[in-house]
């Protein structure tokens, strides 16, 4: 009875993975729908303090990004491993450990406030102040949604992240409609606080659910792992804004303008790649655990993942001449005849991120260190390709061709390096027993 109360059976754990992928879809609906709201609602400039805080804040999402995948993964191991770990006691030693990092950057920021005030030549400091809480915040919420993913728990992280988008977006309505206006870089921590406890709460009932018997894990989260954790988020982020920062250096306004709607287009499909990869570090992790081989789980997690891209390259791509000019409107006529190429260019690196992602929950460091140095290629790429945005988008096609061909090459050579592991241990302990009988 007790092991039933802890370990979620199967159907369970799928039907909350459904709708965590609802979910990230419905936050992405938010994400919209507040950036479209205060485009309409704001002055330009106020609009554009907006997006230069939002900007900013990717870097603390890197952070937060690493920290969730980092305690997703021992969580998920422990999971696997035994029944009964005191999970509360574990989130507290968490957020005590992480403690002293997050008000070390919430003192950095608000430090540096006065000289970004200065060189973005903003009326106020207060946009700066209202947003420094997110780094605390966002520390303790990042811990919150990495254990209840770890422990399978993917509804409450669903609900996690519907509460903090959903909310932002309600905040930012609240605050544009009576009139305080300048309060609205509030939206974002005022959400993450709501989301995060909503997650404290779901996770103290799947506490009290599972009993608490056993001591704390002796070792706690792997500094190495956070690294390749953090090394990963930096890729993704450079994948997903250095085209558009070289674009715009090296192009006319409205061919960068065209550009970054190209950009848009190519997220759709780098992003449907995440709905499985949000999966593999949790579901890996926790089969390791339990000492199970997992590449037949890796190869239906990657063949999912492979074919929510293909699906995203069809109607994003091939018919991108039909959907993209629906959904960003007639100025991107402009770009349709670089969707079919630019949509297989952000599969390939969304492709290589799934990879990077299961090698890390497999603790294959090197393949994390290599991709995140293959994110130089598409900058490399760019300064020989500029002159337009067919040759910019032509330059990230090569590029991602790289990539994706180095991390399968790299995937490949690490399974067959297991393999011959494998086979020299079987060996070695068939020897054994030989001569174990003939003793």
């Amino acid at each position: 009875l007790h092991l039933q109360s802890v370990v979620m059976p199967v159907r369970s754990i799928a039907w909350s993975g459904g709708f965590l992928i609802i979910a990230v879809g419905l936050s992405n609906v938010f994400q919209f729908l507040y950036n479209a709201y205060l485009g309409r609602v704001l002055s330009l400039e106020h609009f554009g303090t907006v997006s230069l805080i939002g900007s900013f804040m990717l870097l603390a999402f890197i952070m937060f990004g690493g920290i969730a995948i980092t305690i997703s993964h021992r969580s998920a191991q422990l999971f696997g491993k035994r029944v009964g770990m005191p999970y509360m006691q574990w989130w507290m030693r968490a957020q005590l450990a992480m403690m002293p990092v997050s008000f070390v950057m919430t003192a950095l920021w608000v430090i540096t406030a006065p000289f970004f005030q200065y060189l973005f030549h903003e009326p106020s400091m207060l946009p700066w102040i209202l947003v420094a809480p997110v780094w605390i915040i966002g520390t303790a919420s990042a811990i919150t949604g990495g254990l209840l993913s770890g422990t399978m728990r993917f509804g409450g992280v669903a609900w996690m992240t519907l509460i903090e988008m959903g909310m932002k977006f309600v905040f930012a309505l609240l605050f544009v409609s009576l009139g305080f206006s300048y309060l609205v870089y509030a939206a974002l921590p005022a959400a993450m606080f709501l989301s995060l406890l909503f997650g404290f709460l779901a996770l103290k009932k799947f506490s009290s659910v599972a009993e608490e018997k056993d001591s704390l894990p002796a070792k706690g989260v792997s500094r190495r792992f956070l690294g390749a954790a953090l090394l990963g988020q930096v890729a993704t982020i450079a994948v997903l804004t250095l085209d558009v920062i070289l674009a715009k250096y090296y192009l006319p306004a409205d061919a960068a303008g065209e550009y970054a709607l190209l950009s848009i287009a190519g997220k759709m499909v780098f992003f449907l790649g995440g709905l499985c990869g949000q999966f593999i570090t949790p579901l890996i992790s926790e089969r390791e655990g339990r000492g199970e081989n997992s590449n037949t789980l890796w190869t239906q997690l990657f063949s999912a993942g492979v074919g929510v891209l293909l699906i995203g390259v069809l109607f994003f791509g091939f018919l991108g001449h039909i959907t993209i000019p629906i959904l960003l409107g007639s100025r991107a006529n402009a770009i349709v005849g670089l969707l079919p190429m630019y949509s297989i260019t952000m599969a390939f690196f969304s492709a290589t991120m799934l990879l990077a992602t299961y090698h890390q929950a497999r603790k294959h460091y090197s393949f994390s260190l290599v991709v995140f140095f293959l994110m130089s290629t598409p900058i490399i790429s760019i300064l020989m390709l500029h002159a337009s945005v067919a040759e910019i988008a032509k330059a990230m096609f090569i590029a991602s061709s790289i990539n994706l061909s180095v991390a399968l090459l790299l995937h490949e050579f690490l399974s067959y390096r297991e393999y011959k592991k494998k086979q020299e241990l079987s060996t070695a302990t068939s020897d054994k027993k030989r001569i174990l009988i003939y003793n």
